[in-house]
């Protein structure tokens, strides 16, 4: 555990720096504190994260192809992206730790980029990072972090450009070939496209939370209807599914954390401008559908494990926007919205920690042979 201690300690260490240092000294922030962890995860052992040694099995299947095509085409998992990847390291003389390295630079480049554009306080956005366990999940499940990643930078680039970004699109598509859960983006991005062609953004805003709500509730038997039609999907609903929708093993607790994300959303909403329309917002104001899917969706499925996993595609979008949440704030008002934010940062991450939700505590370096070194 000591490791991540470190590596907040030199996220708050670097403070001041990133705070006078103008977009420079940002920059230089981001690098060292999230290149850090980019290190911290690149030559971890095969022991730490749930998922990782499932995906050094996933390369050692992957290496033994020698044409690209028969690599993806066998593979267990659907996502050419990352079996090219893999493959392409393997062909240049690469073993899984040249994999482990570069998706966690990848992830920590991806975070400081979306950090950097969504809000000048890069400090507040580190500290999210990793008071959310986003970075623990990073490690956990890598291949579907390095898609959250890429997606939130696609869903930055789209937006701001009236989905006309060529490499928003690109961002997309890669992220899709990476984990195909990034479908999911789909429903943000159509709630901004709303949005931006809303007279009113706060009342639009509104009109997704009912929407939301309300699909919510007419979700159970939505569903029934749809498994009446295609029965195949009924182990997505039954409780003996390691996918089921309804019941799974990831408990229930963390309905608290949606729950203080949701506080946080409220108080951002009520911030806005009533007349303001999309073209008019800073870009942390349009990560708002990301924040309100993650809230509704967390409170109602928050005993779910696959739901669970499908909303880090959303709640990525709260490591820049509760930096805009808090800069929003005025005069003692901000004192108590940072105080609070800050609590539950630092209890939500104490706790990841403490329960090992990840599978990333004790931390094991594993710079040796990974199958003889580096294995808890």
């Amino acid at each position: 555990m000591t490791i991540y201690l470190v590596g907040i300690a030199l996220a708050l260490i670097l403070a001041p720096f990133a705070y006078r240092g103008g977009n420079k000294g940002r920059i230089i922030y981001l690098v060292i504190t999230l290149g850090f962890l980019a290190l911290v995860s690149g030559f971890r052992g095969l022991g730490i994260g749930s998922d990782t040694m499932g995906y050094f099995n996933v390369f050692e299947r992957t290496k033994v192809f020698s044409n690209l095509f028969d690599a993806i085409s066998h593979s267990e998992i659907t996502a050419p992206v990352y079996i090219w990847e893999n493959w392409t390291i393997a062909k240049i003389g690469g073993d899984y730790r040249a994999v482990l390295l570069l998706n966690s630079l990848l992830i920590s480049f991806l975070v400081g980029r979306f950090a950097y554009k969504t809000t000048d306080n890069v400090v507040l956005a580190v500290l999210c990072y990793v008071g959310l366990a986003s970075f623990f999940q990073s490690m956990n499940g890598m291949r579907q972090y390095m898609a959250v990643c890429l997606m939130a930078n696609a869903y930055l680039s789209l937006v701001d450009s009236d989905f006309k970004s060529k490499c928003g699109w690109l961002l997309l598509l890669a992220a899709i070939g990476v984990h195909n859960t990034a479908f999911i983006m789909v429903l943000p991005l159509a709630l901004a496209l709303h949005c931006r062609r809303a007279s009113s953004y706060k009342k639009s805003l509104k009109m997704i939370i009912v929407v939301g709500v309300a699909a919510v509730i007419l979700f159970q038997p939505l569903l029934s209807f749809f498994i009446g039609i295609f029965p195949y999907y009924d182990l997505y609903a039954g409780g003996e599914s390691t996918y089921s929708i309804f019941e799974s093993n990831a408990g229930g607790r963390i309905v608290l954390l949606y729950l203080a994300l949701g506080a946080v959303t409220a108080f951002g909403y009520l911030k806005l401008d009533a007349a303001k329309r999309w073209d008019d917002l800073e870009i942390g104001a349009k990560l708002f559908p990301l924040a309100i899917m993650t809230v509704v969706l967390g409170v109602a499925f928050s005993s779910s494990f696959l739901f669970n996993r499908l909303i880090w595609f959303f709640s990525v979008g709260f490591i820049g926007f509760i930096p805009y949440c808090v800069n929003k704030a005025e005069g003692g008002e901000k004192v108590l919205v940072l105080m609070f934010v800050i609590a539950f940062l630092g209890i939500w991450c104490v706790l990841q920690l403490i329960e090992n939700k990840s599978g990333v505590v004790p931390y094991v370096l594993g710079v040796a042979n990974l199958m003889q070194g580096g294995v808890r």
